[in-house]
């Protein structure tokens, strides 16, 4: 993963990587032109779920979508819309992309982005980079057990997740 984020800094198309192995799959890196593409930082990604940037008009069906693919290690490509931390909302083009570790093991889920209203300018660069994603690592190079830190959420923080996530299971049921 080390020698892939060295590569992924350098892209101008907006990378995501979580751990499957950790707890909630909070993002455990982004790259600076996803940073550029949501206005977030890396503090602000990193230890999130991406459902962060999820809000009142993000396609339910897009989301369900994307859960399949995740808990089935499929890639899919879709069109999903996403707020930015300014609070402005933009339509994305998300590639996500299974890795598995050596031995077999499920162990990352690569986001790749674009913002829709330039596709048609960003696409070639996109395939490109969604082709060239690896499909491996080696599981000798891989942490083998998820920081415990991630795991401790304080109480207010707890609450409000579970209240959004009450919101957004409610749209979904009725969407």
């Amino acid at each position: 993963l080390a020698r892939f984020t060295q590569i992924a800094d350098r892209l101008d198309v907006a990378i995501v990587v979580t751990d499957m192995k950790t707890p909630g799959l909070p993002v455990t890196y982004v790259n600076k032109a996803c940073t550029k593409l949501t206005g977030y930082t890396q503090d602000d990604f990193v230890g999130r779920n991406c459902r962060f940037l999820q809000g009142r008009r993000t396609e339910g069906a897009a989301v369900r979508a994307m859960t399949t693919a995740i808990r089935k290690a499929d890639d899919l490509t879709i069109k999903v819309t996403n707020y930015r931390k300014d609070k402005t909302e933009f339509v994305l083009v998300l590639a996500l992309h299974p890795v598995h570790d050596t031995s077999g093991e499920y162990r990352y889920q690569i986001g790749i982005q674009c913002d829709a209203s330039r596709w048609s300018s960003e696409q070639a660069l996109f395939e490109k980079v969604r082709k060239a994603l690896p499909t491996h690592f080696e599981s000798s190079a891989q942490q083998t057990k998820y920081d415990e830190s991630l795991t401790k959420v304080d109480t207010k923080a707890q609450r409000k997740q579970w209240a959004d996530s009450l919101k957004k299971f409610t749209r979904l049921v009725w969407s």
